[in-house]
């Protein structure tokens, strides 16, 4: 049990950026809160190579082609045929 809340801890921002991304009001808020999202998870591992590509992630997201590429990967997300609840 102490192992799961420890988990749960260590991991609890996540469910945070969640919880914003789904409150986020548009699609530049949207981009904001996966920006900081993946900058959060990279920081998380030892390798410094996805922290250098999160952090370019992250400038490219904070721009207008940044919010246009999640407007685009949100559209398509959209189109996608949704499969029933078990």
């Amino acid at each position: 049990m102490l192992a799961e809340l420890k988990l749960l801890r260590e991991w609890a921002p996540a469910i945070g950026y969640a919880r914003r991304y789904a409150a986020a009001a548009d699609v530049r808020e949207r981009s904001q809160v996966v920006a900081d999202g993946l900058e959060w998870a990279a920081s998380r591992t030892a390798s410094r190579l996805d922290d250098r590509l999160a952090k370019r992630l992250a400038a490219v997201l904070h721009t207008e082609e940044g919010v246009a590429l999640v407007r685009e990967i949100l559209d398509i997300l959209d189109t996608l045929p949704q499969e029933p609840a078990p």
